[in-house]
């Protein structure tokens, strides 16, 4: 005897059960792919809001890139004064007043 689940014993509902499913995923289709397809902009920036916004993309990344080399080289610059390599005085920012030994700026 043979067991009838195997080969679709609900002979009439078969068809709608497993067409759920498939309205399911029509019906989100229908809705996700005109919401996700860009429409053409009628709108018109101008030159000036381009250059601003390149403007502050490079300054953003310059900061970014300067933020890194500081974080890369203060450990460098602190092993070569530890070594006596270079002197703190001539790792000084520029604008501070430097003195020499003996305090006479």
């Amino acid at each position: 005897m043979t067991d009838k689940r195997d080969f679709g014993a609900h002979q009439g509902h078969c068809c709608r059960e497993s067409a759920r499913p498939m309205r399911l995923i029509l019906a989100l289709w229908a809705v996700a792919v005109p919401a996700l397809v860009p429409a053409t902009a009628w709108a018109y920036i101008g030159p000036g809001a381009g250059i601003g916004a390149m403007g502050a993309v490079v300054g953003v990344l310059l900061a970014l890139i300067t933020a890194v080399g500081v974080l890369i080289l203060w450990p460098i610059r602190a092993v070569m004064r530890r070594r006596g390599l270079v002197s703190a005085a001539s790792t000084a920012p520029s604008g501070e007043v430097k003195e020499d030994n003996r305090g006479i700026a």
